[in-house]
């Protein structure tokens, strides 16, 4: 079996980064459309630190996110 180039190698990568962002894409639109939910959650955990977190004073809360998000 032949090895793979390095622009067969990019593209596989760029194929995957595409898919992701496909299923990414229909997870929101299932989200909207078809459950009739008011919110979606994506990702689902993230979500329900930061709406426990909200409880918090907005101060506090804050502070606490601009901590745990990677910039």
């Amino acid at each position: 079996m032949p090895k793979a180039t390095p622009k067969i190698s990019k593209l596989k990568v760029n194929t995957n980064k595409e898919l992701k962002i496909i299923l990414s894409a229909e997870k929101i639109y299932t989200g909207i459309v078809n459950k009739q939910a008011f919110e979606i959650h994506f990702p689902k955990g993230l979500t329900l630190i930061l709406k426990f977190l909200r409880i918090l004073p907005y101060k506090i809360y804050l502070f606490l996110v601009d901590k745990f998000v990677k910039r």
